[in-house]
């Protein structure tokens, strides 16, 4: 006999849980672009820059899509502005391992 409900056995989720990050490079600096869940209809973007992540900027969405959204407006800006992301060649190719 089961007695355990299917909510019973759900896994609780403690705390952010990374859905998408990005890490792009220029020079010797590096920085995290990244879109965590919090919880039901609740995503932060964050931008964490490795040198100072005391200047780390957070905007939080309530679907998923604007955050998404978000994440590709800033990877744009990143790339625009001379930034590449790890494990891409500078043509935005993704490198072979």
């Amino acid at each position: 006999m089961i007695t355990d409900s299917p909510a019973s056995m759900a896994h609780v989720i403690r705390g952010p849980v990374s859905l998408l990050k990005w890490v792009f490079y220029r020079k010797e600096q590096m920085l995290t672009c990244e879109i965590s869940v919090n919880g039901a209809d609740s995503y932060d973007v964050c931008v964490v820059l490795h040198w100072d992540a005391g200047s780390s900027v957070i905007e939080s969405f309530d679907h998923a899509e604007a955050a998404i959204q978000r994440h590709e407006e800033l990877a744009w800006y990143f790339r625009e502005a001379g930034w590449a992301r790890v494990g891409e060649t500078p043509g935005g190719h993704i490198a072979a391992a």
